[in-house]
């Protein structure tokens, strides 16, 4: 692992080296970076540059670097950079960190309470904001409840500091989080987000939760508790550490598909029928790696919590936290929320598939949890077949050299963050070296960046701009949908156009940051996206991209590039004129999209020429799903024997699983269990049910997996 001034230094260069590439500013470099960084981990839902910085009322300096909409917590999140294009280590001070946030505070008051058009010229793309700002503080369904203000730098943080004074906007509470240079080197080093570490007696002046051990059994890896929360307690956590409490992907999907009757009656029985609350609610189902609990006056309180992960109730947690921060019923007396909470001790253990034990019990907890939805955010974890699939072909099929290189190199797919860091833990230089060389870091791909550019090619730009999450929503019920016509669909030609997706949009990226007609700090994030959908929406029927030329090219060709320069100059005009919306939210609209779908963009012959007929794609792709078939099914083979006999009769000898089975199943397994006495190997056909019948009965929760 590499040490923090290692990692400051190897940021700085890449940083200055993707500027240089892109022709654009270092800063800039990092403030995307970041953005990327924290949409991705979940800790700044959909982020949008914006810059801004001028003088407003009194003199008094106005500044941001961009904005979000948290509506886990309803917060407003407003952020400035302080970034340094120096060597040598910084240090982020009180008065510094007084200064920022003052500049956000000025642009904030001016664009809320005073006149900042005074200031602006009329095309100033902060004027759209400020309107959207005070039409969402004045909204009565769903308004703003809460401030947070970001600061990125990669400075080092004052060891002086070490709590942010509490402020307030009209009576909003307002909280600072900094992200410095330690925080992302920590954050990286995780893989993850920060665990949330609670003591209940010095965080929020009470005694802890009283509950009750589970009495599940002995040397297991977890333990379990049911507890009774205060609603006070439960909302004054959410207030405090907002939509951090709830696991990530469960949280898109919560803003994706959010009952708001579910909300209405939650919040009728708040206001109305309080001490019914207990009863007419589910409770939460949390997880967490730690826990500490005392006993005192005959009961057992749960005093600390590490990494706590609210993984189903949601929604009454954030009603909670509502009905107090709109001052509906501010002490939420008589409120008591049924808890259950699975503590997961087994942090390090990983998986054939390389899941963490911990990530999987969380996965299959918020699975089991939320299964009344249509599809849920646990289906499409890093575990998902799909995931896995796709990483096994990025490491088995290399890419033709290109570019000058002498040896093929691999596109590595990160299906779970960090893990190609991890594959280098314990590996010497040498072999560390010879690793990048097969798998640059430039090839790396995660999966929300796969999720980005497939929908990009699947023409849903206004997807793509409206940030990781909702566009991993989208990518993931696309996935569920191919996956489940044709379960052969991953293969070696997916793979290939997976990462010929990849080329394109790294490639578009590339031309826009580079071409004379774009000014750096415009809508870059969306032009992309939106020039890519447009290219596959002019390609005539009949025809298609040549993907195989892509692929042996490792790049666009230059007829595509100037198709492409043509297309995105194209783009870039249309959205500019937004009607006096905000640009980036005017990109979010499937009905921006529709529109410039019908915008008439100039076809180069050159180009026409260059696509090939469609046909020639689909016999490629069915050869590719009749391999991959074949494949599966020796799999099926492999994997019905390699679990021998013993465990096929161990099946049959489990009077609960045999209450469950038809005659036909059993005559399977007991094929299957008499493999070494008859030396009968099944079939790929016998395989794939006998297999079939030991889902079904992991399905039901009768054997583990």
């Amino acid at each position: 692992m590499i040490t923090l001034e290692e990692y400051r230094q190897e940021l700085l260069e890449e940083l200055r080296a993707d500027a240089s590439i892109g022709a654009t500013d270092v800063t800039d470099e990092f403030i995307n970076r970041a953005f990327i960084f924290l949409d991705e981990s979940g800790e700044l839902p959909e982020p949008t540059q914006l810059y801004f910085g001028k003088k407003g009322t009194r003199g008094r300096m106005m500044q941001m670097d961009g904005y979000a909409f948290d509506n886990a917590d309803s917060s407003l999140c407003l952020i400035i950079s302080d970034f340094q294009d120096t060597c040598e280590p910084e240090v982020l001070t009180q008065t510094q960190i007084t200064t920022l946030t003052s500049r956000l505070s000025n642009l904030l008051d001016e664009s809320c309470n005073g006149q900042l058009s005074l200031y602006c010229d009329d095309s100033d793309e902060v004027l759209p904001f400020a309107n959207m700002l005070r039409n969402k503080m004045k909204d009565a369904l769903q308004p703003i409840l809460k401030v947070k203000y970001f600061i990125l730098t990669n400075k080092s943080l004052s060891s002086r500091i070490t709590k942010i004074k509490e402020a307030s906007f009209n009576g909003i509470p307002v909280e600072t989080h900094i992200w410095s240079i330690e925080r992302f080197y920590q954050a990286k080093c995780a893989n993850t987000s920060e665990p949330i570490r609670i003591d209940f007696a010095s965080d929020f002046g009470v005694a802890g939760i009283p509950c009750i051990r589970g009495d599940i059994g002995e040397n297991l890896d977890y333990e379990a508790f049911i507890a009774i929360i205060p609603g006070k307690l439960l909302a004054s956590l959410y207030i405090e550490y907002g939509s951090r409490l709830l696991e990530g992907n469960v949280r898109a999907f919560l803003g994706a598909s959010g009952s708001k009757s579910v909300n209405a009656g939650i919040r009728r029985t708040i206001n109305t029928d309080p001490t019914k609350f207990f009863t007419y609610n589910n409770g939460i189902a949390t997880t967490a790696s730690k826990v500490q609990t005392e006993a005192y006056n005959g009961s057992l309180y749960i005093t600390g919590i590490e990494d706590m992960q609210i993984i189903n109730g949601g929604q009454t947690t954030a009603s909670l936290a509502s009905a107090v921060l709109k001052k509906e019923n501010v002490e939420l007396e008589g409120i008591y929320v049924p808890m259950k909470l699975t503590v997961i001790h087994d942090r390090e253990t990983v998986d054939e598939s390389g899941t963490l034990t911990y990530d999987l019990m969380v996965q299959n907890i918020s699975r089991f949890a939320n299964s009344q939805n249509k599809v849920t955010a646990a289906d499409f974890f890093s575990n998902h077949p799909f995931h896995i699939k796709l990483e096994q072909l990025s490491k088995k099929h290399l890419a033709p050299p290109a570019n000058g290189s002498l040896f093929p190199t691999g596109w590595y797919y990160e299906r779970s963050r960090g893990k190609y860091s991890q594959e280098m833990v314990g590996m010497t230089k040498a072999e560390r070296d010879k690793f990048q060389v097969k798998f640059p870091k430039k090839q790396v791909v995660t999966k929300e960046k796969l999720a980005k550019c497939l929908n990009a090619v699947n023409m849903q730009p206004h997807a793509v701009s409206k940030g990781a999450n909702k566009n991993m929503v989208l990518f993931a019920e696309w996935i569920a949908s191919e996956m489940k016509k044709d379960k052969y669909m991953v293969n070696e030609y997916f793979f290939r156009r997976c990462a010929c997706a990849v080329i394109i949009f790294d490639a578009v990226d590339t031309l826009v940051k580079k071409a004379a007609w774009y000014q750096t700090g415009g809508y870059k994030l969306n032009i992309v996206p939106y020039t890519i959908s447009k290219l596959i929406s002019m390609i005539p029927d009949g025809k298609d991209l040549n993907w195989q030329l892509l692929w042996q090219r490792q790049g666009l060709y230059p007829a595509m590039l100037q198709q492409i320069d043509i297309i995105a100059q194209s783009v870039n005009a249309f959205i500019c004129d937004s009607h006096g919306m905000i640009v980036t939210e005017y990109c979010k609209r499937a009905e921006t999209w529709e529109q410039y779908r019908k915008v008439k963009v100039e076809m180069l012959p050159e180009f026409l020429a260059s696509l090939i007929d469609k046909s020639d794609e689909a016999v490629e792709r069915k050869n590719a799903i009749k391999e991959e078939k074949a494949i599966s099914q020796l799999s099926d083979e492999i994997k019905v024997v390699k679990l021998g006999s013993a465990y096929w009769q161990g099946l049959l000898d489990n009077q609960i699983a045999l209450r469950e089975l038809t005659n036909r199943d059993v005559s399977f397994l007991q094929f299957a269990a008499n493999m070494d006495k008859t030396g009968r190997l099944p079939t790929s056909a016998q395989a794939r049910v006998i297999l079939s019948v030991q889902r079904k009965l992991i399905d039901k929760g009768i054997i583990s997996e």
